[in-house]
């Protein structure tokens, strides 16, 4: 049940950044940026992960190229793309890569957040705004994120169901109030955000705290 559903997950967040205005023949073009070893069981590993998403992709007219290239975040290359997939810790070396990224989403590009990348580029203010939240600290186990009443037909979760799986259990810090959350992890009684999407100029975000090894993927 985990991976079908975490499957439908990240294909329907395509489907909700095209809103329906893509014709059958169009293909989307998703760039996935991340890093990892060789190690199939290591964590963050999108190097290994994305191939579990291509074979879905690719028979949903969605190409997808992976890259661990951080220099990606320039104007000329993000262009060629209509959303990216981000899954990676970095650090702030340029911070004209950030501001790619931004005037990127801002003119209608999409940008799907991951894991830990709500904890890249050492908190950068606008980085933070533009994920809509950043993390703060984590614990692990099995656990439940909750869909919040009145979104299961949100395009993004259409057809997902509520799944039990090992994770590290992610806190965020300096939300955004303009997101709209679809998920929640329960933390003590207190209802953590866990899957959330927003708006940035033309374009859309979606975050999913889910990633951190192969035992969600």
């Amino acid at each position: 049940m985990k991976v079908i559903s975490k499957y439908f997950f990240i294909l329907n967040v395509f489907y909700f950044f095209s809103c329906g205005e893509m014709k059958n023949e169009e293909q989307l073009n998703v760039l996935f940026l991340s890093a990892g070893s060789g190690e199939p069981n290591s964590s963050h590993n999108g190097k290994i992960n994305h191939h579990k998403l291509r074979p879905k992709f690719l028979r949903n007219n969605m190409n997808i190229t992976y890259s661990s290239n951080l220099n990606s975040l320039s104007v000329n290359i993000l262009s060629k793309y209509d959303a990216i997939i981000m899954y990676l810790g970095a650090p702030n070396e340029k911070p004209e890569r950030i501001s790619a990224l931004i005037n990127y989403v801002e003119a209608g590009g999409g940008l799907v957040a991951l894991h830990n990348t709500s904890a890249a580029f050492g908190g950068d203010k606008d980085f933070v705004n533009l994920i809509g939240g950043e993390f703060d600290r984590h614990g692990s186990g099995r656990f439940k994120a909750r869909i919040i009443n009145g979104k299961e037909n949100h395009p993004a979760l259409k057809g997902v169901a509520e799944f039990e799986v090992w994770d590290e259990t992610y806190i965020h810090k300096n939300l955004n109030e303009d997101r709209i959350d679809l998920m929640v992890r329960d933390e003590n009684g207190r209802r953590e955000p866990w899957v959330w999407v927003r708006n940035q100029g033309k374009g859309r975000v979606f975050y999913s705290a889910y990633g951190h090894d192969g035992r969600v993927w």
